[in-house]
Formats: C-alpha cells, structure tokens, sequence
C-alpha cells in the first residue's frame, strides 16, 4: 500500500508499506524515481511483533486517515499444500489493527470517516488530499446520481481550472486532484465527448502548469483503447480522434519522464504508422536508467508493429537510420510474423553473439515465422558465416531446429544435409577427447571448463577449471595411460577448504600406475588463486605408465574448487573442456537419430562404451537404440550389467531399456534389478510400468524376489498397474504386498524416527547447505537461487520440524494443483511425466524430476492428463541418511 495523504510527517510521504505474512511484520519502503522509474529503497520495518501467528495479509488506508491492516492471525499462512482439514489452522480468529498518527500535542490526526450525503459535497471530495476519500467518493457518485452527476461536474471542473492558477499550492493541490477525479468519472459515466476532441479535453492534455493533470488525460486515452478491443460496440464509443492523437505524439517531447512514458502507452493502444517516428525518436532520447519509460517505448514499438499492415511499410522503407533499424530489431521477436522473419533475414549479417537480439534469437524467430522458402538460405548463411565453427554452428542449427519444431514444420533437405554433417563432425573424437571426465558420488554435472588464470611470474594462462560452473559440482578428470621416465611439469592453483580451517585432503592432482592404480605422486592445491608451478620427477618409475587425476571432490560452497594448466611430459589437457565435448556429443546423438544417420551407429556405439561422464554416453545409447535397436539394446544392456559402471550411467540406461519394451530389454532390466539400491529400482519400475509388457516383467521380478516388494507400495503404484493393466495384477499385487507394513504406516514410522532423533545442537546448517544444492536446489529456490520448477522455499523455515519432515518424506500427502505431474502418453508408446511449464507453438514443454526442460509435440500426444502425484521424488527417507536429512532440516529451519 502506498500511502496517499497528507495527514501524517512528511517522511511517510512517498512510502510503500508491505505485509510480509512469512516474518510477520509490516515493512517500509521510501520511494524516489529516477525519471518514470520507481526505486524502493529499504527502511527500518514499521511494525514487528514477537507472535509468530501475525500475518498482514492486507493495508490500506482508510477515509478516517488511519491504517488498517488485515491480519489472517493462523499459525498456517494457507498455502494449497496444507489441506483444509489439517488441525492447525486456526478457524476462529482473525483480527483487525487500526493504527493512528498522533502529533506532538497527543491528538489522533483524523477525519471523520463519513461522506457527505449531498451531490455537491461529494463533488468537493473528489479534491481531498486522500486517494481513498476521493475514490469513495466517485463510486458514490456514480453509484447514486450517475450521468444526472455530469453538468455538476463540468461546472466543478472549470471552477477548479481557475483555482488553480489563482491560489496557493495547497489549493491548486486540491484544484488538480479534484480535476483529475472528474475526468476519470466523466469517463465512466459516458460523458466526455465523442473522440475527446473537445477543447477542454485537448486543453488538459497541453496544460501548461501541471503535468498530474497532462498525465491522466494521456492515461485515460490509453484505458479507452484497451476497452475499444473488447468489442466493435465499445470500439466505437472509446474512438479517439486521430487530431486528439497528433497531440498526444507531441507529448513524447516533454521533459517529464512520466508524461513520455504515458504518451508511449497512449499511443501504443492506438498504433498508426504516422507514430512510429516520434516513438523511435523519444526511445533514442530515453535515458537508459529511466528502465520504465524505456520498456514502454518499445512497448508502444512493438504494439505498432504488430498492428496490420504497419510492418510491411516498415520494410518498404529505405530511409530508418541504423540506430532506427537497431530499435526496431530490438523489438521484433515479439512479433509473431512472417514480415518480423523476412526483417531479421536481412539483418543477419550485422548479428551476432553479443548484438540485441542475438544471431541464435533472430535465427530461431526466423525459423518459426518465416516463409519456408527463405529457410535453406538460413542454413547457407551460417555455414559460410561460421566455417570450422562447429559448436557455435550446431547451437545455431539447434536455434532453427527448435524453431522449426515449434511451427510443426520438418526440416529441409538443406536443413538435413546440415544437420547431417554436423553429428558426424561432432561425434568424431576431437582434440583432448582421449581426457575422460568420471562422476563422483553422489555425481554432479562435469565442473571442468576453460578460464584465464594469473601465474605467480604475472603472466596468464588458459586452464582447466572446476570453478566456472559453481563451486559444488564436483568430479575426476583422468588422462589416457601414458610412459613413465621423464618430468611431469604444470601450473595449478585452488583451494582445499576455507583457509582459516585444515586442509580437507579432497582436492588434488594424482599421477597413478595405470596398471595397479597405485598412487606414485600427489600434490594438493597451493590453497591460492595463484597458479604456482609444480614439478614431478618420474625417473624412478621408468617402465611403468601411469594415468594423471585431477580431483574436485569437495562439495562446499567457496574455496572448493582447483585449477590445472600448461602441463607438459604428459598427454596434452584437452583443447574442448570435457563438459563442452559431453554436451556436443550429447546433442549430436540426440540430431543422429532424428535425422535417421544410421551410418553414424558404430560411433555411438564408441560413446556408449567409453569411460566417463553419463550424459553423452546415456544419451548415444539412446540414439543407437533409435538407429539399430537391436545392437543398441545389446551394447547398454552388458553396459546396464557391469557393476563397476557409474550409477549414474546405469540409472539413466534403465530407463531407457524399459522404455524401449522389447523382450531383450526387458530382461535386461529385470536382471540388473539384482544387486543395485532401492532408488535405481523404483525409477526403473516407474520406466517399466508404462506399458503392460513391462509391469509384468517388474511384478515377475518382484515375484522372484528380484526387485523389492515395497516399490508396489509408492504412491501411484496402483495407479500405474491399472493403467498397464498386467495379468492379475489386483491379485498379485495384493499377494505380494501381504504382510508389509502399510506404505504410510512405514513412511510414518521414519517421520516419527527423524522428529525424535533431530538435535538442533548437533545438525548443521552449512552441511544442510549442500544437502539442498545436490539433492533440493535444482527445483526450488532460496533466497533468489536455484530453480523455480516447485515452490520457491524462502520463510520456509517457519513452518517448523514437524511440517518439514512431513513435507520432505511424504511429498504426495498434500499436492498443490500448480505442481502436480501431468502424465502423457504418445503415439511412440512413451509414458512421459513431468510439470507442465508452457506451450510453444506444436511444442509440449515440461519439466522432469531433475529440473531440466524437455519437450513433445502435441500431434504425437494421444493422452494427457493430470496426476495427483507431486513431481518431486517420495524417496528422501531412503536416499538422504539420518544424518543428511537432519542437516538438511537444521538449514531449512534457518531460513526465516
């Protein structure tokens, strides 16, 4: 609420007063501008209070002069996920608070809260220095006398008009106010004149002495063009003159930020292509800090462009100044046309990487919007502009592709042949690719990535660093086998663990026997940002080979990170970072099997192999199923079974052999369940009971004893069998789960367990930190970071242990409807879940379990359907130790 009187001290003038129902106090913002633009600066809250069930839901400013605060008072503030039948919300209470200014002399600074009864009385409120008496009073007004209220008001205006250049400031206040009221009623109740071309309107929007009253004739003219597109009735009872709109374009030169920022929005509600130059001239003048009159110029620009017909003149011109071509390109992909298309085509040689938009936005917009006969065109473009340029060619390639796939539109044979060569390029080992990344456990994505860094003797150099991608992704980076005999020399800086604290002993570079995997020598981080040099003498092991690993195995959130560079006497560091080399290859395997590259089959089969990150190798797997599904489902298969594999990679192979359902892949799956931990189990029978095929497999396996009969008793299991409809699968599934706890008896009982056993005093808070980075961050966000896929966390911490526990363990017991799955079924026979985040164009885009996007086309959709499951995991009480978990609890819990 923004206070808008005049009885309280001037300090409280321009201030904005905000309930926070998660702290409960009432906080206090000043408000200063620079131009248009609004900056709230913090100042001390203006109302705490040490009962936690406080919650001002609402302030406003009452006639009286007081302010009123709404307080909810419940100890539950009444998010969706606490069900309406939960014990501890309060059905009862509720509470009004009426604060009152008092002056030196003690008096209650107040009015007296009625309204006059009479027309006239009512008139002359519509001037009062409180927005809330002056609203009051026009609803009166229009409620009781309505239009009979109209010559009333004309007179009361033309009397405030020449008060105002008559009297003081006080007076001509209440004079500007009073007009301002009357307008906007006049407006209401149908009585100003047709178009506004009248000359007292006009003359508002030239008054010379007060820009309020300038303002609000320019906003009105804006409300009447957003009422003229409901219907063709309203359309021409809120016309505006087109001489009414030339006035309005002579705005866009005023001194005042606002007034501008009003003309532009005016004008955008009513574009002609006569406008367009005064926008472009009043955005070219627009100072950048003033962001809110800068947005609604392009606003205003854009609205224009997309009007009919407005852009093929745009194109006809020849005579837009590069700055004027700049503005317009600025705005054009939020123009949904083929002209905005053609506009960026012939303005692809002056975009790039850095330029508004960017190469990939106009390549992508152009993609989507342009006649299909200008598309190979694009695909000559960058592969002359970009020659030997391969990743910056295929994430353009990918730009089109996207765009492409969200106008439903299949790719050229142009297109195709491009596409074609750059998996082959892309799957080809490239420089440093005989480097392996390997996942730690639990894994993160690869943090290896290229920067400069300062050498002790000054100089810079380009290494290989796990800091770049945030300090607590960790993993190994391992060289291929080499001879031992000579010197080893390299440069290398980071850290251990904070400097005021022992070294962890976690970070480090190794150089081992290959054959034994002995460690021969070791050096760890000079716990500097400093490269320092280092050299290692391997005379005394001539003859052997050993491998170099350099180690990210720390988790924290600062000084948790090393860096490697110039290394000679050993295979070279590679060239692409290897989680640059992960995400082409990744990508490459996925356009490989789109595009139907079936002689690109033998390297996949090589990714699918090679030692390292899972990503790309999962995702090879995935298009070498796609290509020759029988030699793909053999080769993930013997990598699914191999034990020593990352579980990371064998998870994700899972999947995707139970996605596949055939017999082979299947058993494959089933086989594997022998020996890996509960949570690879349930997400393979998740993949498995998509399909009739595959929950009779997974009820045999359980059946056998293979796979654990607890997995039957998720949330969604039976909901799943029914749906695959099994042989018996009522039956069986009664008989296997006979005799187990109840699944919330046994969840309860782990609820019950990690109440009693958490001791604030003994969980930490900092460990909890990165508990919620690796397993919590990528869906929900504290404080501003992490992902915004679930609830975003902030105050959480006031909910209690006894709400959280619940709420981590047992995620499905309350599931708001805004993060529930939506499950799909496709033509392909996949069942795909997720949260559903929007639609772009023939494009489904979703959100998975781990936080990242994936999309299917609607046409391939046969079923979709909301479930009652939450998307995040109900196995915490099985993956997160008692220890992690309280951890996890304690940091919650801070967040207040």
């Amino acid at each position: 609420m923004a206070y808008n009187d005049n009885l309280w001290p001037a300090e409280y003038r321009d201030t904005l007063f905000i309930g926070n129902v998660m702290t409960s106090r009432l906080n206090r913002d000043t408000i200063t501008f620079n131009g248009s633009t609004p900056k709230a600066t913090e100042q001390p809250d203006f109302l705490t209070t040490s009962d936690p069930w406080f919650r001002p839901v609402d302030a406003t400013l009452g006639p009286d002069g007081a302010l009123y605060i709404a307080d909810f008072y419940n100890r539950i503030i009444g998010h969706y996920e606490v069900p309406l039948t939960h014990p501890g919300r309060d059905r009862e209470r509720g509470r009004l608070w009426r604060i009152v200014y008092k002056g030196a002399d003690g008096k209650a600074r107040l009015r007296s809260p009625a309204l006059p009864s009479r027309l006239d009385g009512l008139i002359g409120e519509l001037g009062s220095p409180s927005l809330s008496r002056r609203l009051l009073a026009m609803a009166e007004i229009q409620d009781r006398f309505g239009a009979k209220a109209l010559p009333d008001l004309r007179r009361a205006v033309a009397k405030a008009r020449k008060q105002a250049s008559s009297s003081g400031p006080e007076a001509a206040g209440q004079a500007s106010a009073l007009r301002v009221s009357a307008r906007w009623l006049q407006h209401r109740l149908g009585g100003l004149e047709p178009g506004l071309k009248g000359g007292e309107f006009v003359a508002d929007l030239t008054e010379p002495r007060d820009s309020m009253i300038r303002i609000h004739a320019l906003r009105l003219i804006a409300e009447r063009g957003i009422l003229a597109r409901e219907n063709e009735d309203q359309a021409r009872r809120m016309a505006v003159d087109p001489s009414v709109l030339e006035v309005v374009r002579t705005r866009l030169g005023s001194p005042e930020g606002l007034e501008v920022r009003c003309a532009a929005e005016a004008l955008g509600q009513w574009p002609r292509s006569g406008s367009l130059r005064a926008i472009l001239d009043a955005l070219a003048q627009a100072p950048a800090a003033d962001t809110h009159r800068v947005y609604v110029l392009r606003k205003a620009l854009r609205d224009h462009l997309q009007a009919p017909g407005i852009f093929a003149q745009v194109v006809s011109r020849t005579d837009w100044s590069e700055s004027d071509q700049r503005a317009l390109a600025d705005v054009v992909l939020a123009v949904p046309s083929a002209e905005a298309a053609s506009y960026l085509i012939g303005r692809l040689e002056r975009l790039n990487e850095k330029t508004v938009p960017t190469l990939a936005e106009a390549l992508r917009h152009s993609a989507r919007y342009a006649p299909e006969d200008r598309l190979p065109a694009l695909a000559a473009f960058v592969r002359r502009r970009f020659q030997d340029q391969w990743d910056f060619q295929f994430t353009l390639f990918r730009s089109i592709d996207q765009g492409l796939q969200q106008r439903g539109v299949a790719l050229a044979p142009a297109l195709q042949a491009w596409g074609a060569d750059l998996a082959s390029r892309l799957l080809s080992p490239g420089d440093g690719s005989d480097w392996v990344q390997n996942p730690l456990n639990p894994p993160t994505e690869s943090p290896w990535d290229h920067q400069e860094r300062r050498r002790a003797d000054g100089q810079s150099m380009r290494v290989l660093s796990s800091l770049m991608r945030g300090e607590q992704k960790t993993g190994v980076l391992r060289s291929p086998g080499f001879d031992l005999g000579g010197e080893i020399r390299f440069w290398l800086c980071g850290h251990d663990g904070y400097p005021d604290k022992p070294a962890k002993q976690v970070n480090g570079v190794r150089l081992k026997d290959e054959a034994s995997g002995a460690v021969l020598l070791e050096v760890r981080p000079p716990r500097s940002d400093t490269l320092v040099p280092v050299a290692w003498d391997t005379r005394a092991h001539r003859g052997k080979r050993g491998v170099i690993e350099v180690t990210d195995a720390d988790t924290g959130d600062a000084y948790a990170w090393l860096a490697i560079g110039g290394l000679e006497g050993a295979p070279a560091l590679p060239a692409v970072s290897p989680r640059a080399l992960s995400e082409r290859a990744a990508g490459a395997a996925e356009l490989a099997a789109r595009l139907g590259l079936k002689e690109l089959a033998p390297r996949l089969e090589a990714w699918v192999t090679r030692p390292g990150d899972p990503e790309p190798r999962s995702a090879a797997a995935k298009g070498l199923m796609a290509l020759d599904p029988a030699r793909g489902a053999a080769v993930a298969s013997a990598v699914l079974a191999d034990g020593t594999q990352p579980q990371a990679l064998r998870e994700r192979l899972g999947v995707i052999l139970a996605e596949r359902n055939t017999p082979e892949s299947r058993a494959a799956v089933t086989a594997a369940f022998k020996g890996v931990p509960y949570r690879l189990q349930a997400q393979w029978a998740l993949a498995l009971t998509a399909n009739r095929e595959g929950a009779e497999a997974f009820l045999g396996a359980v059946e056998q004893g293979i796979a654990s009969p607890r997995i039957l008793q998720q949330a969604g299991a039976r909901e799943r069998l029914q749906r695959a409809n099994p042989d018996r699968w009522a039956e069986r599934l009664e008989k296997l789960t006979r005799g187990l706890p109840p699944a919330d008896e046994a969840r309860e009982k782990v609820l019950a367990a990690r109440r009693a056993a958490f001791d604030p005093a003994k969980a930490d808070p900092v460990a909890g930190s990165r508990v919620f980075q690796q397993n919590c961050q990528a869906c929900h966000q504290v404080g501003g970071a992490g992902g915004l896929v679930g609830p975003q966390l902030t105050g959480i911490g006031n909910r209690g242990a006894e709400r959280l526990c619940e709420d981590i363990l047992d995620p499905n017991r309350n599931v708001d409807h805004a993060f529930r799955q939506t499950r799909i079924a496709t033509k392909d026979g996949e069942e795909l879940a997720g949260l559903m985040r929007r639609e772009e164009g023939d494009l489904l885009v979703l959100v998975d379990p781990a936080g990242k996007e994936f999309s299917v086309k609607k046409s391939a959709v046969t079923e979709r359907h909301e479930s009652e499951l939450s998307l995040m995991p109900d196995t915490f009480g099985e993956t997160l130790s008692p220890g992690d978990f309280h951890h996890l609890l304690a940091y919650l819990l801070s967040q207040r």
